[in-house]
């Protein structure tokens, strides 16, 4: 008979932790929202800075929230992989 992962979970590894994996992984989602807020308003003076215009640096704002986006999903695939669900 094949083992489920849950049953092969590691001592210490309950609800609790891992709704406290939940909430971290929650938590750090939440920066990266105000991190990317940040960004698009000083899109304008990065650009003046760097010497080129908005449109210069528009590839920041498109290609950075979509790396941290991979990473969130990445990391709430993991969490509930980790929890026994299979979605």
């Amino acid at each position: 008979m094949a083992r489920r992962p849950r049953d092969l979970a590691a001592p210490g590894s309950g609800p609790a932790r891992h709704r406290a994996a939940r909430a971290a992984v929650t938590l750090g989602l939440g920066v990266i929202q105000v991190d990317v807020s940040i960004l698009n308003v000083a899109v304008k003076p990065i650009g003046a800075a760097l010497g080129g215009g908005v449109g210069g640096v528009q590839w920041v704002v498109d290609a950075y929230p979509l790396v941290f986006a991979a990473h969130g999903e990445t990391a709430v695939r993991g969490t509930a992989l980790a929890e026994g669900e299979n979605r």
